[in-house]
């Protein structure tokens, strides 16, 4: 799916061990550092948002701000 995006670590315990397919889904990234607490990360999650909304390469921006 073209416009679909997940953001997510499949080191969660929430969801550990049920992400393996979710890049057949559409464009999955596999942020480490991601809790299921999003709001201790709303800083390094609004700068992918916006990288996206802006159409900017989401590899390259997750690269570039060490956020991978």
């Amino acid at each position: 799916m073209n416009n679909r995006v997940a953001l997510y670590s499949s080191l969660d315990a929430v969801i550990e061990g049920r992400t393996a397919n979710w890049p057949m889904l559409g464009r999955a990234y596999d942020l480490p550092w991601l809790t299921h607490d999003t709001d201790r990360h709303v800083s390094q999650l609004t700068q992918i948002v916006a990288a996206y909304l802006n159409g900017e390469d989401l590899d390259t921006v997750i690269k570039a701000s060490q956020l991978f």
